[in-house]
């Protein structure tokens, strides 16, 4: 066997220990595999060692750690076109870190990125997170437009993109009697 193959079976079993240890509640060991396997990687699967380690660090309180891993999944997935759609939930669980951090403007505009590609139920909460995000900072034009496109983009037939669309319409109704009281 070649180091080649070797590495990335190293890589692999990293991986996959990695992700029993996650199922188990494991989360520090888990991101240790995960970090390791990102480290031996080739291809899609670096995409995909380092984007559970940044979930695992963003859920562990690291956020530092959380941000510079979910940025280095974005730039990863670049070379990677099977991994664009994962690519796309870093750059959403990034906009969250950016939050976190009191980096609205930065999340904002990850969210905005989302909503515009990515899978229909990303982009549905992608779209919710601008609308609180917008409002958040008293950008109630915005936010309002941001809620008129979650709640057109509900077509029926996913539960969650109608539950977020309601969230949206529920908001609306709350900035439109703001801007009337103001």
């Amino acid at each position: 066997m070649d180091c080649g193959n070797a590495q990335l079976d190293a890589a692999e079993v990293h991986f996959r220990l990695g992700s029993r240890l996650e199922a188990e509640g494991q989360a520090s060991s888990a991101l240790t595999h995960y970090l390791h396997a990102a480290e031996l990687a080739d291809g899609p699967l670096v995409v995909s060692a380092t984007y559970r380690a940044g979930l695992l660090a963003l859920r562990c309180g690291d956020l530092a750690q959380a941000t510079s891993l979910l940025d280095a999944t974005r730039t990863a997935a670049g070379a990677h076109p099977a991994a664009k759609e994962l690519a796309w939930h870093a750059a959403y669980w990034l906009g969250m870190c950016c939050e976190l951090d009191d980096r609205v403007l930065e999340a904002i505009a990850l969210y905005e990125d989302v909503a515009r590609s990515g899978e229909p139920p990303l982009k549905a909460e992608a779209r919710y997170r601008r609308l609180q995000a917008l409002a958040s900072i008293g950008e109630l034009a915005g936010a309002l437009q941001v809620a008129d496109e979650l709640i057109e983009s509900d077509r029926g037939g996913d539960e969650r993109i109608g539950l977020l669309a309601g969230l949206a319409a529920e908001e609306k109704r709350q900035l439109l009697r703001a801007l009337e009281e103001a």
